[in-house]
């Protein structure tokens, strides 16, 4: 740690690197007392933190000693924020990092829309907003950052609280890079796809749904699933929807009507999401006007043979 007075600072480091196990660990870690004050950090602390280095701070950074004995929340309020598990906003440079640049055989088109499904789910929930909220994020060289987990335990009896932050860099990118992918999978779908919520209101859909049905993102503002979907009434549907866990799925058939109030036969693929605290739904549906033509053809040829045979005299 970084000390106010240059003559006595080795001393004053050899004391507070055996003071506690903060000055043991190799990963960046502060002591807290019981009621939130900063008593001691390591090397790597302060060398991660601009508020703790070491040398004469940037305007409105303290150093050690006003550091020492400070609640965490007025020292560094955007780690405490991310302790508490909040999303760490923007602070003024200076007092602490913050980031700027951060039935039978399945037909094959059933098969298309089951893996269709799986990959928005997954987009909805790489965007669950608690994936990053407990994530401090730290200014690195070229313009990046890194993330860090503040994780929280016993310092020993009586040395109060010990905050490890853990290096999560890697898996933070991976996670934004796959979330990119499953965005991109979303909007250039074939299928429609949308998103509603257990009221019925439909929250977001991607451009083939636009595209399909003629309505523009601002037709979503208080369109409900029955408003679109001629084939099921609002209590048909919340009896549907009261029936579903999250990660159930159902497949229905359904009449989705356009802008233009024109309609067409639709398959519809409903899975309720995995989202905590949020009833919320993925509808993909495709368009099934040729299945139904070939459909109504084959019947018509079918009962056109049964004319014939019952026609034919008995031998």
């Amino acid at each position: 740690p970084s000390s106010g007075n240059p003559s006595s600072g080795s001393q004053k480091e050899s004391c507070l690197e055996e003071a506690s196990r903060a000055g043991r660990e190799a990963r960046p870690s502060l002591v807290l007392s019981a009621d939130g004050r900063i008593r001691n950090y390591n090397r790597a602390a302060a060398e991660l933190i601009p508020a703790l280095r070491e040398g004469t701070p940037q305007e409105g950074t303290p150093q050690e000693e006003e550091i020492a004995g400070r609640h965490l929340e007025e020292a560094l309020p955007r780690l405490a924020r991310a302790l508490n598990g909040e999303s760490p906003a923007a602070e003024p440079s200076g007092t602490e990092p913050s980031g700027k640049n951060p039935s039978g055989k399945e037909p094959e088109e059933s098969k298309e829309l089951r893996e269709n499904g799986r990959r928005s789910e997954e987009k909805f929930s790489a965007e669950k907003p608690s994936a990053e909220e407990k994530l401090l994020e730290v200014p690195a060289g070229g313009g990046e950052a890194r993330y860090y987990r503040p994780v929280e335990s016993q310092a020993g009896r009586g040395a109060g609280r010990l905050v490890v932050l853990q290096d999560v860099t890697e898996q933070v990118l991976r996670r934004r890079e796959r979330a990119s992918r499953l965005e991109a999978l979303f909007n250039q779908s074939p299928d429609m796809i949308n998103v509603h919520d257990a009221e019925g209101r439909i929250l977001e859909a991607n451009p083939r749904f636009f595209e399909k049905t003629g309505h523009e993102e601002e037709d979503l503002q208080g369109m409900k699933v029955w408003d679109l979907d001629r084939s099921i009434s609002r209590e048909e549907a919340l009896e549907l929807w009261a029936g579903m866990e999250p990660g159930d799925r159902r497949r229905l058939e359904g009449t989705y009507r356009r802008k233009d109030g024109s309609a067409f036969p639709v398959e519809v693929d409903i899975r309720r999401l995995r989202l905590e605290g949020k009833g919320q739904f993925m509808a993909i549906s495709r368009d099934i006007t040729d299945r139904k033509v070939a459909e109504r053809k084959l019947r018509r040829e079918r009962d056109r043979l049964e004319t014939l045979f019952e026609s034919l005299p008995s031998p």
